[in-house]
Parts: structure tokens; C-alpha cells; sequence
């Protein structure tokens, strides 16, 4: 494991403003990761309109165990964590699978990254003071503006946290099925879902997530497969995407928040990575289901994308490599990796060949003189 591995340290952020709508004012929260817990209550419960398809069996909702720090009472109120950036109309199909859970104890808490598509107006319109909704004054990434959803839930006593990208829509039973999972298994400090193409409803998007350091890349078991017994198998996995990922308060207490520098992309890997590290598992949870509105197509990758994804793949094989000779081994298999990528993406042309190929580049330089965080780049 490597010595960089653990709590990661938190910049001095400005404080998000927090919409409440039945008082009627805006606000700022205090944004420390962990003040001293307060006891939190239910929400008021929404009924938004069906959701199809349905997974059918039925579940035991609510299922709990002891962890190895505390025993948990039966009901424990889950914080449903979600993080947007202009995706009015996403966040909202989101937020209602959200609400429309079968588990009784669902607190729904929506980042705002510095939406400018009038989100959380939309919100507070639709759903009023079932939700809080939290506006970062920028885009923190999907780092920061998770982050600043645990903090504040945990701030208010949080015991489970289920951290959701904001165009995933929620089975029903999709909560109860980590809550379940997590409470019949002390080690677990984290579980994810299943979750298939919103496009393609019995394709799969990821049943588990693996990350080969040898060659420094990542992949989801399934991807793009039709769902099948070979996927029904849950277990422990290398890490989940946070798409759909909920986690235990003891782990944050113990590994820290995701870490802001990564910005975007491999956040969750890192993550789940130092959970791994600090002795928890992460557990893949094929009964818990959602859909993720992503596009299937291997062109839809972006510069901006090839940037992130590649310069945060190349952080984390720094902090995880055993070895130089493994450091040096790696490059090459890196680099036609990436650079295959680009190319089979760009089916634009030459032009956005170079353009992703530039981004790769860039993510090279940007790693090797150490500058994370968001870039000022124009790529």
C-alpha cells in the first residue's frame, strides 16, 4: 500500500448556500467534515410518478446488523447524497426515484456544483422542503461537491451515506438493498448497485468495478453486456463508481472524504481504494438496481474526459505502485491504452483525434509537475 494512502487533507472551501424553502431563506452551513452528531429525523415522502422497468422479488427492507464500532438500530435514516451540474431535468427524474424508495428512512440532500440551468430553483419548486438542496457558488468537481454533501449529513449524525450521481434513476428497493448488505456484513464499509444504461434498460453499465495497477487502467465486469446469472453474485469487488455507492459514517470517520485535488473521474477508485487499505470491504450488490443515463458509445468520450481520466489514473498508480521497475513498466502499456482510446474515439476526424490526443498530453505534463485540482486549460 502506498504511504500516501489514508485521510486526505480538505482545502479551505467556501461554504455552500442551503436552499429551505418552508422558512423561506438562504443560509451557510459550516463545511467541516465532522462536527459533533445530531440526531436527524425522516423526510416527508413524496409519490412521483411509476418507474419502469421493475425489477421483480420481493425484499426484506431495513435489514441490520452490528458493525464493528456500533450496533445499528433497525431503520436507520440513510442521507441520499446527490451531486449535479446542469442536469435540471436529470437531477429531477433522480430526486423522485429517490423519494419513492421502499426503505422507510430516506434523507434526500442535493449538491448544486454551480449549476447556471436554474436546478435548484426547479427543485425547490417540484419537491419543496421534502429535499435540501445545497449550492456550491462554483463546480467543485464531483470530488468537491460530493464532499460537500457528506459533510453536512454527517454534520447531523449521519450513519449511512449513499452518494448518487444525479442521472441515475433508483429502483425501489434499491436502498433497502445496501442498507441490507451492509448491515449483514461488519467488515463491508461500503456497497454498490447494479446499474444498467438508462438507454438500455437490460444492459449492463457496471456489476462491480476493477482497477488492474499493473497496467493502470480501470474497468466495469459487464460492461455493455446483457445481464445475466454470471452477474447476480454478490461479493467483494476493488471499488464501486459512486454513481450509486453508499458507505458507512465509521469509514469517512476513518479514510476522509474523496479527495478534492482528483476534481473528476477516479475520485470513486481512490476512495474505495483507501477503504481497502484501512481493512473494509467494498461490496458489490446485484439486488440493489439503478440506471444510469450515460452513453453507450465508445466515441461519446470527450477531451475533457481523456484529460481527467488520464492525469487522475496517473496519481493513482503513484500512490499505489509497489516498485520503480513497476512505475516504469507501466508507461507504455498506459499510453497505448490512452492513446488507443482517442483514436477509436475519434470518429469526428483528425481534428478530434488531435484534440484528445492534446488532452492526453496535457494530462501527462499536468501530472508530472504535479498540478491537480481543476484545470485552467482550454482543451
Amino acid at each position: 500500500m502506498s504511504d500516501q494512502q489514508g485521510a486526505v487533507s480538505e482545502p479551505g472551501l467556501n461554504p455552500p448556500e442551503v436552499r429551505l424553502q418552508a422558512a423561506g431563506k438562504v443560509h451557510h452551513e459550516d463545511r467541516r467534515p465532522h462536527l459533533p452528531p445530531q440526531a436527524g429525523s425522516g423526510t416527508e415522502r413524496g409519490i412521483p410518478p411509476d418507474l419502469t422497468p421493475q425489477v421483480g422479488g420481493e425484499t426484506e427492507a431495513g435489514a441490520v446488523a452490528a458493525t464493528s464500532n456500533r450496533r445499528w438500530i433497525p431503520g436507520e435514516e440513510v442521507h441520499c447524497v446527490i451531486c449535479t451540474f446542469n442536469r435540471r431535468d436529470d437531477v429531477l427524474r433522480c430526486v423522485a426515484s429517490a423519494l419513492d424508495q421502499s426503505y422507510p428512512r430516506t434523507r434526500v440532500v442535493v449538491v448544486d456544483n454551480g449549476s447556471t440551468d436554474g436546478s435548484a430553483d426547479a427543485l425547490l419548486a417540484r419537491f419543496g422542503d421534502r429535499i435540501t438542496v445545497l449550492e456550491n457558488r462554483e463546480n467543485l468537481g464531483g470530488a468537491g461537491g460530493f464532499n460537500t454533501g457528506v459533510r453536512w449529513s454527517c454534520a447531523r449524525g449521519a450513519v449511512l451515506v449513499h452518494l448518487l450521481d444525479s442521472d441515475v434513476v433508483l429502483h425501489r428497493d434499491c436502498v433497502a438493498e445496501l442498507v441490507r448488505a451492509l448491515g449483514e456484513s461488519p467488515a463491508a464499509g461500503a456497497a454498490g448497485s447494479k446499474s444498467y444504461f438508462w438507454s438500455d434498460k437490460e444492459r449492463l453499465w457496471c456489476a462491480g468495478a476493477v482497477y488492474r495497477r499493473m497496467f493502470n487502467y480501470t474497468f466495469h465486469i459487464g460492461y455493455g453486456k446483457r445481464d445475466g446469472a454470471a452477474f447476480n453474485s454478490a461479493g467483494v469487488v476493488p471499488y464501486m463508481p459512486a454513481c450509486s455507492l453508499m458507505v458507512k459514517r465509521e469509514v469517512i470517520d476513518r479514510v476522509g472524504l474523496m479527495d478534492d485535488a482528483l476534481f473528476l473521474y477516479q475520485d470513486d477508485v481512490d476512495w474505495c481504494l483507501r477503504m481497502s487499505g484501512a481493512g473494509y470491504d467494498v461490496r458489490y450488490v446485484p439486488s440493489s438496481v439503478v440506471w444510469h443515463d450515460v452513453s453507450p458509445r465508445a466515441d461519446a468520450i470527450t477531451p475533457l474526459g481523456m484529460y481527467y481520466a488520464s492525469r487522475n489514473l496517473l496519481v493513482l498508480f503513484s500512490r499505489y505502485r509497489r516498485s520503480r521497475l513497476e512505475y516504469a513498466a507501466m508507461w507504455p502499456a498506459f499510453l497505448a491504452r490512452r492513446s488507443g482510446a482517442a483514436l477509436i474515439a475519434s470518429r469526428k476526424g483528425r481534428a478530434g483525434a488531435r484534440r484528445l490526443l492534446r488532452s492526453l498530453a496535457y494530462a501527462v505534463v499536468d501530472f508530472a509537475a504535479g498540478r491537480l485540482g481543476k484545470t485552467p486549460r482550454v482543451l
